[in-house]
């Protein structure tokens, strides 16, 4: 079971599911191996500029921090099998997910909601 607060999130790459978590020093991993930033790595996935390899660059922490013990390798083999697209498609739900803080679309967690600041009127 994955915990989305905790930027675990579980994906499909072909015929499989896999539960992945970005931590911030994957993120800094990440964005060191691709040689661009987060926000970057989104918007050349939105035009279509993303590689296979850093696909994989985003791919292999992921993995590795849902708790599998893959090479990189082995995940361009995964991404290979299951298609371009889909290893396209999954980066995509990662990077969203990261840049939106670990948010989900469903409320009704176990987290707690947190409070909106008020102002008071003097």
């Amino acid at each position: 079971m994955t915990n989305p607060f905790r930027g675990e999130l579980q994906v499909k790459l072909g015929a499989k599911s896999y539960k992945t978590r970005l931590t911030v020093d994957s993120c800094m991993r990440i964005e060191s191996a691709v040689g661009i930033s987060l926000v970057k790595i989104a918007y050349k996935l939105a035009d279509g500029e993303l590689t296979l390899t850093q696909i994989i660059s985003v791919l292999t922490p992921a993995l590795r921090g849902g708790g599998l013990n893959v090479t990189n390798d082995e995940v361009a083999k995964m991404v290979y099998e299951a298609g371009y697209a889909e290893g396209l498609k999954v980066v995509g739900e990662l990077i969203s997910n990261i840049l939106q803080g670990h948010q989900t679309d469903d409320d009704t967690g176990d987290a707690e909601k947190k409070e909106e600041p008020t102002l008071l009127a003097s």
